[in-house]
């Protein structure tokens, strides 16, 4: 199987690998300029080759695990427009509530930072110390979370808002991110724990609520709505990565028809879904699910589509990577 282009981009998080024994920690780091994505590749890698010699025995508290049943896929069509740090060579946006988008930029020679961008100014996103950092996550009170890397390399949560950045890490976390945060406050990312375990969570008012895919090392939790309903990725046994969604403590495994591996990173309101998928020449696509049935979203003249967030009105946001290996933010209506 040939190396993801823009896979270790979309998983912007941390990994461990076992390998004769030993433990060690290959860090997905967030996406950032030519250096930062080098290190995502080699992480991804890494986490592909995973010799899984050790296997979870956290059921999550007696959690079911019942099939979807999928439709066939269609196209579909959105109008782009790019969101771009002025002068970087890479930008992405993760997320945007309507007025206010959220996201990375890097200058070549940076390890990349985050920014928000309200109307037409962006605004430069640096935790304290960090030597990169990434926004995620938005909400309609203007409460940022994501993720930083300090000057040892350990990888955290944060918040920020009006001007000031909190910390945020589960009890007994090695590594933390932070993935989205609703208007109610609640946050949900994942974190890498005592155990080496890599795990979702849900975070209400300071009460930590741990997301583990029944059977398997390796769980990412990516977005919640307001029903409470969790969709994220995990990585199985065989090193293939499967979207799902947690919906009333079941848990449903999803995959694009076709694909070699699903990552499904949002859920709005009324239950669609939106994601990236590789297809069988390991090209990247962006998706949104809806109904049973998945629908394959590319950004013209992209080589490499991303989709991160949909809001309730049915408006995406992602990014592409471009002929000349660029990368460029996009929401699309």
């Amino acid at each position: 199987m040939t190396s993801r282009t823009l896979y270790s981009l979309a998983i912007v998080a941390l990994a461990l690998f076992v390998e004769q024994g030993q433990v060690s920690t290959a860090q997905l780091a967030f996406v950032g300029d030519s250096g930062s994505k080098a290190r995502e590749l080699r992480g991804v890698r890494q986490a592909r080759g995973l010799a899984m010699n050790s296997h979870a025995t956290d059921q999550s508290l007696g959690a079911r695990v019942e099939p979807v049943v999928l439709a066939s896929a269609k196209k579909k069509v959105y109008q782009f427009r790019s969101v771009d740090y002025p002068g970087a060579t890479d930008s992405g946006v993760w997320d945007y509530d309507g007025g206010t988008a959220v996201g990375f930029f890097s200058y070549p020679g940076n390890e990349g930072y985050g920014f928000y961008f309200h109307g037409t100014t962006y605004h430069f996103l640096n935790f304290p110390g960090a030597i990169e950092t990434t926004a995620f996550g938005v909400n309609a009170s203007g409460q940022v979370v994501g993720g930083y890397f300090d000057s040892a390399g350990k990888g955290r949560g944060f918040i920020y808002h009006g001007g000031k950045f909190t910390k945020l890490d589960p009890p007994h976390s090695k590594y933390a991110e932070a993935r989205t945060i609703t208007d109610d406050g609640v946050i949900v990312g994942d974190y890498v724990d005592a155990h080496n375990y890599q795990r979702g969570f849900v975070d209400r008012n300071g009460v930590f609520t741990t997301i583990t895919y029944p059977g398997v090392r390796y769980t990412f939790s990516t977005s919640i709505n307001s029903s409470g309903d969790i969709v994220g990725f995990y990585i199985d046994h065989s090193n293939n990565a499967h979207g799902f969604l947690l919906s009333k403590g079941v848990y449903s495994s999803m995959d694009y028809p076709g694909a070699i591996g699903t990552y499904a990173f949002a859920i709005n309101d009324a239950g669609e879904m939106a994601g990236g998928y590789y297809d069988a020449d390991d090209v990247e696509h962006g998706f949104t699910y809806s109904g049973g049935v998945f629908n394959q979203v590319d950004v013209p003249g992209a080589i490499a589509t991303e989709l991160c967030r949909i809001r309730n009105d049915g408006d995406v946001t992602g990014f592409i990577e471009d002929g000349l290996k660029e990368l460029h933010g996009v929401i699309g209506h």
